[in-house]
């Protein structure tokens, strides 16, 4: 998890200030609501979810969840009266409730919020268009949607009416919750991370996590083919999860007239989404515009501390040496592909990487020692192409070197070759 226990503490303090007050709750309703808060940051690993054979049936995340709890716990923050029955502390829930107030004040003041309210307002929904209408003035064909067993109303064939996102051939429309949406200096944006959701089968349904993985699919082809991104905007309640109480209810929706478009996009399936098209790939500056941006520091040093897990260089080393001396013209070849370095150019070290096939997360903290025969086994040179291609699988895990070889049509040339 990327959030020290410090964080995790204090993000579970503010879930519960804010979802339950001074109201009493039951202990795994908000370890749940933290988990998928959690994974709404983006600090949920692919390591979280695999179950920790020390805690029963729990996932790794969960436990370090149900740990932070019982530190909570311990110091007095969380308190039970009763049989799994829980408040916050008195002093704590004024502490975060002021602590929010006071962050409330500060935000409405440098976000100018009148401006703000204008530029929200604007696209927030009066009324509750139909998503057939909307997907079909977006300009995506809907053609298709009258293939069911009721012809005569399109609008309500459940292949598509239900779905979060339509791909069309030269754009991408997709379904966003107004109250999710932020400004940032007069631009609205929206954060959100689809593959994990699509990777949650505990929190969400098949049809949920089909949807997301959807959803996510259309936001790379309008990041990769810089395609313009329609907003169907809605307006409603959402539920966060398939264990919560309440449903989702949709009460108004309509279609933004400003295309969007993918700001970011991380490894992880974290992106932004920002209002407004694609600027121009290569941005023009007038002699004027360079002579009053003034000049540009850059080298200035800075000081990080932090606790990384480290990969063993000379492991590295000795694992290219091992496979080199193993193909047929002594040179470190790509397991996937086959490429390998010019010969020709005085290169200034490898170029091919050494793939780990087992997490580094997985290891005790102080390490694991391994004997070279049993390291390399788990090791495999991929030319960087190919090395990045293999950790973008969709639902945020890694493919596996045969499925990398057949996607990529090299797994006949290579053992021909």
């Amino acid at each position: 998890m990327k959030l020290e226990s410090a964080g995790l503490s204090e993000l579970m303090l503010q879930l519960a200030a804010r979802l339950y007050g001074e109201k009493r709750f039951r202990r795994r309703k908000l370890m749940d609501a933290t988990e998928a808060e959690v994974r709404r940051l983006g600090f949920w690993t692919e390591e979280d979810d695999v179950l920790a054979s020390s805690v029963g049936i729990k996932s790794r995340g969960l436990a370090t969840i149900d740990f932070r709890f019982s530190d909570l716990a311990r110091v007095g923050s969380l308190v039970s009266d009763s049989r799994d029955s829980w408040r916050m502390s008195a002093n704590d829930l004024l502490r975060i409730s002021t602590k929010a107030q006071a962050s409330a004040a500060t935000s409405r003041s440098e976000d100018q919020p009148q401006q703000i309210s204008e530029i929200l307002s604007a696209i927030r929904p009066k009324a509750k268009s139909l998503v057939y209408d909307l997907v079909t003035q977006a300009g995506v064909d809907t053609s298709d949607w009258a293939n069911y067993r009721r012809p005569e109303s399109p609008a309500s064939n459940p292949k598509y009416c239900y779905n979060w996102s339509f791909e069309g051939s030269d754009r991408v429309v997709v379904c966003l919750w107004f109250d999710e949406m932020k400004t940032d200096n007069g631009v609205v944006y929206q954060r959100l991370n689809y593959r994990d959701i699509s990777a949650s089968p505990r929190h969400f349904s098949p049809n949920q996590r089909k949807r997301a993985a959807d959803m996510d699919h259309a936001i790379q082809s309008a990041l990769i083919h810089r395609l313009p991104i329609r907003v169907v905007v809605v307006d409603g309640s959402r539920r966060n999860d398939s264990d919560d109480e309440s449903r989702s209810h949709v009460e108004r929706r309509m279609l933004d007239p400003v295309p969007w478009h993918v700001a970011s996009y991380a490894d992880d399936g974290q992106c932004r989404l920002q209002r407004g098209p694609w600027s121009a790939r290569l941005e023009t500056f007038t002699s004027a515009d360079i002579a009053a941006a003034g000049t540009f520091a850059e080298g200035a040093k800075i000081e990080i501390t932090a606790q990384v897990r480290e990969r063993c260089q000379r492991l590295r080393d000795l694992a290219r040496s091992h496979f080199a001396n193993r193909s047929p013209d002594g040179r470190l070849h790509c397991a996937a592909c086959n490429w390998a370095a010019p010969i020709s150019l005085n290169l200034s070290g490898p170029i091919v990487e050494i793939h780990h096939g087992v997490n580094i997360s997985t290891y005790p903290s102080d390490g694991k020692a391994l004997a070279f025969e049993e390291a390399v086994k788990r090791l495999t040179p991929l030319c960087p192409n190919c090395h990045r291609v293999l950790h973008a699988k969709a639902d945020g895990g890694s493919f596996t070197l045969e499925e990398l070889k057949l996607g990529m049509g090299t797994q006949d040339r290579i053992a021909s070759g």
